[in-house]
């Protein structure tokens, strides 16, 4: 369904008029102005074009149609000329979708475009690209879509077969998002793109199966991207070794997120296997997307396996979830080694136990596990037992859940797998004399890009040695504990387990738009930056800098106007 405006005066019953007169052919060139039309994409429950890619890796390298639209929107060109093509208006919208849903890093054109056509012939002469900001923003957005990206793909192996990639991929984007609850059902343009995946971690089902095709394309690995209206729903298939499977990334990533929990559920299944999963599939587009019938891995042996598997060596590692097994084996479940039995039980408190297994993580060739009590790792051989952390608890208080993302352990303690109440706990494997962050950005001995307001909240994103802790100090040295606001001028400081100030690791905290320290944002924070920009008072400098910065990226050396206008946009919202 399409709808369109025309964005131009001159009428159409003036040219149906003029035609029924028996206006000659040569007359008409005189009324062959071109009409400007804009084509609004209204796919039902915005989800997008079904596509089929293959060979999608050579995109933008021929002079086809489709490449002349990919090549003019990589360079955030305004327009493209189409003329020599000769395509009808009734068919533009059906191209640029494909080109959109075949090449998921062009996340900044949106749905909409303008057009130009001969209202003699119905030619399409010129396409006008509609972007999600102007070149500067955009320019902005690639930098950290990219480097969301590459993190993806610096966790998938390079020189191993498809099908490892394949795996990586999946598990990698699972482990690493979240189901935006939130956004579902609002239409937000970047949970519906692959930029959410990417930069935000998080996004709905469109935006899951844009950033696996997106991975897809990067190895060359041919994909579909695939919805079903009557789900309100979008997913994928991939082609290994000449067949077409079912991938679906959303469902295997559960609702409400669980720290480390992967699920192979919905992983290369057949038509018939992905339409009997626990919530059927069904309705998707046919026969535009292929059919696939080989049943190689509707029953193989990752449907036990509830954590992230590992490509370490040429071999995976994961962990059975019935057994509590640390395995290793081929991607086929070929070769397969028992390498640790996990000894653990999470009691109900009534002399039963809870039926639910670790989660496990490598970093450095050691594999990380939870106990009910404990973060342990053993060698790639099992071998080696060394305990890491032991949280203190109390009653049945028990570690349910883990995630291992770099040097960074993230655990949840709760007296109850069903997710709240719980506290959660993260350490630095590598360096427990440094203060790190996933959420913020820490530069120098500046914090920035601090958005929580309250004392407990920013420490709960700050990272530490297992025995460390982190105390605030406002700018009177007082500690500031709990709810209590914290604003720009205020220090985190890292102490050890006897409550003793480790030396240089004092850190300055920039709290966005919090620009004069004051713990609140507010129209003085707008002085304050419209000072700076016209060299009244002292200038801006280090955190309350970071703080003025609260539209401009990050390696920005200056706030700019931008900030202002950003910055009363969102006093005005509060």
């Amino acid at each position: 369904m399409k709808k369109i405006k025309i964005a131009r005066s001159l009428s159409l019953l003036l040219i149906f008029a003029l035609l029924l007169s028996g206006i000659s052919a040569m007359g008409a060139e005189t009324f062959s102005d071109e009409i400007y039309v804009v084509v609004e994409e209204s796919r039902e429950f915005g989800l997008p074009m079904p596509v089929v890619a293959e060979n999608v890796s050579l995109m933008g390298t021929t002079n086809s149609l489709e490449d002349v639209i990919y090549r003019g929107i990589k360079n955030v060109d305004a327009s493209v000329n189409i003329s020599s093509f000769n395509i009808l208006r009734s068919d533009i919208m059906d191209y640029y979708s494909s080109v959109r849903g075949k090449n998921p890093d062009l996340f900044y054109a949106t749905g909409s475009i303008k057009y130009s056509y001969n209202p003699i012939t119905d030619i399409v002469s010129s396409i006008t690209f509609q972007y999600s900001g102007n070149a500067t923003q955009i320019a902005q957005q690639k930098l950290l879509f990219n480097a969301g990206v590459d993190a993806a793909l610096a966790a998938i192996p390079q020189n191993a077969s498809d099908a490892d990639k394949i795996l990586a991929a999946h598990d990698y984007l699972v482990y690493a998002s979240e189901y935006d609850t939130a956004s579902v059902n609002l239409g937000i343009p970047a949970a519906q793109s692959a930029y959410g995946i990417f930069v935000d971690n998080k996004a709905v089902c469109e935006g899951y199966a844009l950033a696996f095709a997106l991975l897809m394309k990067k190895h060359g690995i041919d994909f579909a991207v695939v919805t079903s209206t009557a789900m309100n729903h979008a997913w994928n298939m991939v082609k290994l070794n000449g067949n077409w499977y079912h991938v679906d990334v959303t469902w295997d990533d559960p609702v409400s997120d669980a720290l480390g929990r992967v699920m192979h559920n919905n992983f290369l299944l057949s038509d018939t296997a992905i339409g009997q999963t626990s919530t059927p599939h069904h309705s998707w587009q046919k026969p535009e997307t292929p059919r696939t019938t080989n049943a190689t891995y509707d029953n193989i042996y990752w449907k036990n396996i509830r954590t992230r598997m590992y490509y370490v060596n040429n071999k995976w590692y994961y962990i059975e979830y019935t057994s509590k097994i640390i395995k290793s084996s081929l991607f086929d479940g070929s070769s397969a080694t028992n390498v640790y039995t996990v000894n653990a039980a999470w009691p109900l408190g009534d002399g039963r136990y809870w039926s639910i297994s670790p989660y496990i993580g490598v970093y450095n060739d050691r594999i990380y596990f939870n106990t009910n009590s404990a973060i342990q790792s053993v060698n790639l051989n099992g071998g080696d037992l060394q305990t890491w952390n032991e949280p203190s608890l109390s009653g049945i208080q028990a570690i349910y859940e883990m995630k291992l993302i770099g040097d960074t352990v993230t655990y949840r303690l709760s007296t109850t797998p069903n997710i709240a109440p719980y506290a959660t706990k993260t350490h630095s494997l590598n360096n427990s004399n440094i203060i790190s962050s996933l959420a913020y950005r820490i530069s120098g001995n500046i914090i920035a890009g601090i958005t929580t307001t309250s004392a407990d909240g920013v420490k709960s994103n700050l990272l530490t040695g297992s025995s460390n802790t982190v105390k605030i100090f406002n700018k009177q040295a007082s500690e500031v504990t709990g709810n209590a606001l914290i604003g720009t001028g205020m220090t985190a400081d890292l102490y050890n387990s006897s409550n003793q100030l480790i030396p240089g690791t004092t850190k300055t905290i920039a709290v966005k738009g919090d620009v004069d320290g004051d713990c609140y944002i507010t129209a003085l924070d707008i002085v304050e930056i419209k000072k700076h920009l016209l060299s009244i008072d002292t200038p801006l400098s280090g955190a309350y800098l970071e703080a003025a910065k609260f539209l401009t990226a990050d390696s920005s050396p200056n706030a700019g106007v931008s900030d202002i206008v950003a910055l009363a946009k969102y006093i005005a919202a509060a």
